[in-house]
């Protein structure tokens, strides 16, 4: 097992799926999260649609995705909205906002210019409904055979932002609210 993950690890090295950390998480973490706040900050201060959000959204984590990494970025995310969506906020119409939210994410998805992919919709699902008071969470899974993961965010029992037959294929491995 140990030499088909070395095979592995090599291949996506190669291929550039992943990279090396060249410089320790400490040396990056207070910058990037000074940006990325602010840019959260800026985004949800727009009082524009839920589309609009997304769209911003997804862009956002996109670059940061790419820029300083997944765990940093949802660290981040998850410092930003620590204080929103623990508890259950009574919405008069709760369902129309999550129905809206993930109306929002899926046409923001097909008509954004860059191939955002799970991590980024998961991102701005869990981002939107945390917005909103609602507490979401984004789920991280694995399927062993072929290997692969996936990432989704989930509402309850609901996935929102992504296809529920897809994410039944996964294991569910971490998920954080």
């Amino acid at each position: 097992v140990r030499r088909d993950l070395e095979v592995c690890a090599h291949t996506f090295l190669k291929g550039g799926v992943i990279r090396p950390a060249h410089r320790p998480e400490s040396d990056r973490q207070p910058r990037t999260g000074i940006v990325l706040m602010g840019l959260l900050r800026m985004v949800h201060r727009l009082r524009s649609s839920p589309e609009k959000q997304a769209w911003w959204l997804l862009l956002l984590a996109y670059i940061a995705v790419r820029r300083w990494g997944w765990p940093t970025t949802v660290r981040c995310w998850q410092r930003f909205y620590r204080n929103r969506g623990r508890e259950d906020v009574a919405l008069r119409n709760q369902q129309e906002w999550i129905d809206r939210i993930e109306a929002a994410v899926r046409s923001a998805t097909a008509r954004h210019p860059l191939p955002v992919a799970c991590k980024e919709r998961a991102l701005c699902s869990w981002g939107l409904l945390r917005a909103h008071g609602l507490p979401a969470k984004l789920v991280l899974g694995i399927e062993l055979f072929p290997l692969a993961s996936h990432c989704w965010c989930q509402l309850g029992e609901r996935v929102v932002g992504d296809l529920p037959e897809r994410c039944a294929r996964f294991t569910p491995v971490t998920s954080c609210g």
